[in-house]
């Protein structure tokens, strides 16, 4: 959908008098599979409404015809059906073409399968402005929600170049989204907005919008975009990434830190894994740093000076995937109009990392399998095998030997690929390198944003870092770092400066109660009140088959304050029956 700014046929009419809708009106215009764009209309005039190139506001869906309708933005406002295909309903009953309706804002316009609804942008409620802490756990239920039903969406990080009002920003920003989208404050001056059922290629034209927008109205803002699931799965990585592509990132890959003991006997083996050609697995939650892990075991081999081809698994269509890996040839499929050769082949006498393997789709694992057992790759179209040199290094967040069991993936292929496994342990586990990865974060994060120093933690900023759980692992203390150095604004961090409600909610070292204690013992109102709370996280994940997000709907909590909750009384963590 798009809107041609300078299209608008304006005539003579009489003043607008909607009575308590005066104002500037607006179009939000609802297509077919979710797609939610808004559009600013002129004060008086007429406007084209079709799928062809001609009309005003372009509703590109086949229901809609080149030249559907008129919204005549007069008193009264009026839409009037141009002979149309599928026809223009309001209030339930199809309206005679070349008949002007009379239509009052708020009422739903059909066309076709798309529907229109005029608003009166200064009467409209103001929209709200979540903080981070609000903002990250609305996009955390998103995440859980697309995974649940396959669904996409968009993440954007917004950073303002013009010095401006908060509340005039906060205004302009609330009117240029769409009615579906969610608003968030990052820092002074930098925002968040979740874009709800928009792939990446929509996000970006909705974003694009919304600074064309702004600039109309003096205001200037770089945006960044990450997508549902391309760019990652979890609320951590898409606002890594969206902070990356608006230009505010450290860099993609942390500092590698030999504080931790278990840190240190992994990197020794890792030392002596990176000689041979042996396949790797890398387990461990997600945002522990595999990526950062692979990296060393290719450093550290004698590829070191070859190609090192990381292979995001999970942001990769399904049919596009075989392809994508093994390369075609020209005239394989439609729109194969060149030989290309894929991933694998590209990082011949290197290392390919599979970033979470256990996203790989049944129908090409036999063929995984077969380029690891044969060391060599077919492209798409051709029958010659193509020779290859590759080490082999996966990562999974997920229980591949069980997976393996129920059948989800291939035995064969999960005994291949763990020639090796190593486990990097989580962050809540790592005490010791908080407070160190936290100032290398800071003074990345510094550098990029042009301070001479980095601000230094105060003790009660230290104490709190300690005692979080971390769910996030190293991704979430990244981002915290890189929004503590936007908001500190001075020389020192404070706990202010932190998601502190977030934080405090969840602390790693809580007293651990057993849920069958003896009767006879003694137990205060906290340790009884714990052990309560206890046994009802149990019961509920033993209600929901293990499914987090359901216990957590009958908890009446977040899913994130489960997960949480979880770690805190360091119960085991559920899988789905």
């Amino acid at each position: 959908m798009s809107l041609r700014d300078d299209a608008f046929t304006t005539t003579e009419s009489a003043p607008l008098n909607f009575d308590a809708h005066v104002g500037t009106l607006r179009l939000v215009v609802i297509a077919p599979g979710g797609l939610v764009t808004t559009h600013t209309l002129p004060p008086s005039g007429q406007v084209v409404l079709g799928r062809g190139g001609n009309a005003q506001v372009q509703v590109d869906h086949t229901s809609v015809s080149r030249r559907h309708a008129i919204l005549h933005i007069r008193a009264p406002l009026q839409i009037e059906d141009l002979g149309s295909s599928n026809g223009t309903r309001l209030r339930n009953h199809k309206l005679e073409p070349r008949t002007p309706a009379n239509v009052s804002p708020g009422e739903p316009i059909m066309l076709g399968d798309a529907t229109l609804i005029v608003q009166s942008a200064t009467t409209a409620r103001p929209r709200s402005v979540l903080g981070h802490g609000a903002f990250e756990q609305r996009l955390e239920e998103e995440c859980a929600r697309a995974a649940r039903t396959g669904g996409r969406f968009g993440v954007a990080r917004l950073h303002l170049e013009t010095r401006a009002d908060a509340h005039r920003v906060e205004g302009a920003l609330g009117a240029s989204l769409g009615p579906l989208d969610v608003l968030g404050r990052y820092g002074a001056g930098e925002y968040e907005a979740l874009l709800p059922d928009q792939a990446l290629e929509e996000a970006y034209l909705s974003c694009r919008r919304l600074t064309e927008e702004l600039h109309k109205q003096g205001l200037q803002i770089r945006v960044g975009v990450a997508a549902y699931p391309a760019d990652g799965p979890s609320p951590e990585r898409l606002l890594e990434r969206a902070c990356a592509a608006v230009g505010l990132g450290m860099g993609r890959e942390p500092p590698v830190l030999v504080v931790n003991q278990a840190m240190r006997q992994l990197l020794l083996i890792i030392d002596k894994v990176a000689q041979g050609t042996l396949s790797v697995l890398l387990l461990g939650e997600t945002g522990v740093g595999k990526e950062v892990v692979a990296h060393e075991v290719h450093k550290r081999s004698p590829r070191a000076s070859r190609p090192f081809v990381i292979v995001h698994c999970a942001a990769i269509p399904e049919n596009l995937l075989e392809s994508t890996l093994f390369g075609h040839e020209k005239g394989a499929f439609t729109g194969a109009d060149n030989a290309r050769a894929g991933l694998l082949e590209s990082a011949d006498g290197g290392t390919v990392f599979f970033d979470e393997i256990g996203e790989v789709s049944l129908s090409v694992q036999p063929k995984l399998l077969r380029a690891l057992e044969e060391k060599a790759v077919t492209r798409v179209g051709s029958l010659k095998a193509r020779p290859l040199d590759i080490r082999f290094v996966a990562a999974t967040n997920r229980d591949l030997e069980a997976e393996a069991k129920a059948g989800r993936f291939r035995s064969d292929l999960y005994y291949r690929l763990s020639g090796i496994a190593l486990v990097v342990p989580p962050l809540r586990e790592r005490r010791d390198e908080i407070l160190p990865l936290a100032e290398a974060f800071l003074a990345a994060s510094s550098a990029a944003s042009g301070l001479k120093r980095p601000p230094r933690l105060t003790a009660a900023a230290r104490e709190l870092l300690l005692r979080y759980s971390w769910p996030g692992n190293v991704r979430e203390l990244r981002n915290t770092a890189e929004r503590a150095v936007l908001l500190s604004g001075g020389e020192s961090i404070g706990v202010d400066d932190l998601p502190r409600e977030k934080m405090e909610g969840a602390v790693s070292s809580p007293v651990r109660m057993d849920a069958r204690r003896p009767a006879g013992e003694s137990a205060g109102l906290r340790d009884q009140l714990s052990s309560l709370e206890r046994d009802r996280i149990v019961d509920a994940l033993e209600r929901s088959g293990g499914n987090q997000t359901e216990a957590a709907l009958l908890l009446g909590i977040s899913r994130r304050g489960l997960c949480n909750k979880i770690v805190a009384f360091g119960l085991p963590r559920p899988r789905k029956g």
